[in-house]
């Protein structure tokens, strides 16, 4: 029974840290597509002047 009770909470603590990092490669990703926009929105302005 105790065993029982001590695999859920690191299964618990695994499962919360995978869920961070999820989170943390979507905002990771959602920022390098920003700045890639910019990037591009940049090279075309000046190209086109």
């Amino acid at each position: 029974r105790m065993s029982f009770c001590l695999i859920q909470i690191v299964v618990e603590i695994v499962f919360d840290l995978f869920l961070v990092e999820v989170h943390v490669l979507v905002v990771v990703v959602l920022v390098v597509l920003d700045v890639l926009v910019v990037v591009v929105v940049q090279v075309v302005v000046v190209v086109h002047e």
